[in-house]
Parts: structure tokens; sequence; C-alpha cells
């Protein structure tokens, strides 16, 4: 039983040969996207630049429902976000 060790270096992920296979890990979009902040009364904020780990929506509104169904309302009067 052989087991090849797999290093990923910060950048990105790595071949054996050295290439990288993806360049980025960090999307950026001109576009503003929603997240889930989980503050108090900005539940969900926006942003254009996100890690690759970070999910991301397109409206307030499914940011939302996504993380915060049980107090939708409160949600969708985040701060000056224009509401859902």
């Amino acid at each position: 039983f052989t087991t090849r060790k797999l290093l990923l270096s910060l950048t990105g992920i790595t071949k054996a040969d050295g290439k990288a296979i993806q360049q980025n890990v960090e999307t950026s979009n001109a576009t503003p996207r929603f997240y889930p902040t989980y503050v108090s009364g900005q539940l969900c904020q926006t942003k254009t630049s996100f890690d690759a780990w970070e999910q991301s929506y397109g409206t307030l509104k499914e940011c939302c429902q996504s993380h915060f169904s049980f107090d939708y309302t409160a949600c969708c009067s985040s701060s000056r976000m224009g509401g859902c």
C-alpha cells in the first residue's frame, strides 16, 4: 500500500510537475453580490470580491432565504440594502 502526499499552494492547486491548475482562488466581479454577515441590523451585505470558499448570492432575497428564513423580515430590512 503506497500513498503520495499532495501539497497545495496558497495561490491554488499545483500539479506534481509544478504547473498551476488553478491560478486564482479569489473571484472578483464588478456586480456586487450578497453574503451573510450574521450582524444584527445587517444580516446580509454586499461586496464584489470573494474568496473561493465564500458563498454569495445574486439577490438579497436569496441570501435571506438561505440563511435567515427564521427572521426573513428582519433580513430583508438589512441596512441600505433596498429590501427584498
